[in-house]
């Protein structure tokens, strides 16, 4: 019989603790240095900064990372293009801290290519000025794509913010874009895609772009949350896109139209501002089956809404900036292409508010 039982059990107990003491210690050092590592065992890779094995180039950490991994970079100004092709993370420190900077004789700074699933989020673009087609991204057939956090806000002329073609259930949010020769978001060939909060601003008078966000032979977008101002043509324009959700917007100040649909098909625009455009609020030309309730549209200068050779649309419970009529009527052509003949036609918005909706 031993006779001294407690002393016993706690020489176990004591000796079950160290061991557990020595196996926990090296992994909470491993968490505290992965910072000054190129790689942790989460997969994270490091650029910039002065941690020892860091990389210094960008483009260097993307193509020794694997799929699934994270590239961390470090505040600091970067003078590269990156290519991605495989399945990441691009991460900044600091939207407008992390900057890339390119050759003054321009190009696209970052295309992602066949790859599904990349994020990138939080970097600013400088300097990307050249006479040949540019931009900021440039995507092609890359799925699941997240673009978030990036400024692209250089005073120089560029064709294009995003570009994405053939690139379904993707996301653009969060984006700040400034002086463009086309289209700041111009999304071709795509569907699933969410724009969600960015800010989209040119300036009327010089050379900007022509839309603030573009569809292209797309369906099944949603624009939502978006300020998009002094565009030299539209705010939005869809082209050949169809069952798309255009809701709680601010367009102003745009030269042409604020919306511009065009053989476009079963959308929706809902809830949002137009308002002090040039020429006209909303252009509807040769498109059907599109609804347009509930939204700000007055103060434009052609027409508040006017529409070409476009049946079966419906508009309802707009404001139009007129608070006693009891109904508006909306201007709009039928051309006869055989004839060559154009003739007016009016329809009627038969509940029309009396006062502006809240969009904030």
């Amino acid at each position: 019989m031993d006779k001294y039982p407690l002393l016993s059990k706690g020489l176990a107990v004591g000796i079950i603790l160290l061991f557990i003491g020595i196996g926990i210690i090296p992994a909470i050092a491993q968490d505290i240095d992965r910072p000054s590592l190129p790689t942790s065992r989460d997969n994270w890779l490091y650029v910039g900064g002065s941690g020892p094995g860091n990389y210094s180039k960008i483009q260097d950490a993307i193509d020794n990372a694997s799929d699934g991994d994270t590239i961390f970079v470090y505040r600091g100004q970067y003078y590269e293009f990156l290519i991605i092709e495989k399945t990441i993370t691009l991460r900044g420190e600091d939207q407008n801290q992390t900057l890339i900077d390119i050759d003054p004789l321009g190009g696209t700074v970052i295309q992602v290519i066949n790859a599904p699933n990349v994020t990138i989020d939080g970097f600013r673009f400088l300097n990307h000025f050249t006479m040949f087609d540019t931009g900021g991204i440039w995507a092609y057939h890359c799925p699941g794509l997240i673009i978030r956090n990036i400024s692209d806000s250089y005073h120089h002329v560029t064709d294009y913010g995003f570009r994405l073609l053939s690139s379904n259930h993707s996301t653009i949010t969060r984006t700040f874009l400034y002086y463009k020769t086309e289209s700041a978001i111009d999304i071709q060939n795509s569907s699933d895609v969410t724009i969600s909060e960015n800010r989209i601003i040119g300036s009327i008078g010089y050379m900007v772009y022509s839309c603030g966000i573009s569809l292209r032979d797309s369906q099944e977008i949603t624009i939502t949350n978006n300020t998009i101002a002094k565009c030299i043509l539209y705010g939005i324009s869809l082209l050949n896109s169809h069952k798309s959700s255009l809701v709680g917007n601010s367009i102003q100040n745009n030269n042409a139209s604020g919306i511009y649909l065009l053989q476009s098909n079963n959308n929706i625009i809902l809830h949002n501002e137009i308002s002090s455009n040039v020429n006209k609020g909303i252009f509807i030309e040769n498109s059907k089956n599109n609804n347009i309730f509930e939204n700000n549209i007055y103060n434009n200068g052609w027409e508040r809404l006017f529409f070409s050779n476009a049946f079966h649309n419906k508009w309802n419970a707009n404001f139009w900036g007129d608070v006693s009529s009891e109904k508006h009527y909306i201007k709009g052509t039928v051309h006869l292409e055989r004839f060559n003949i154009s003739f007016p036609i009016w329809k009627v918005d038969w509940h029309p508010a009396k006062e502006p909706y809240d969009i904030t």
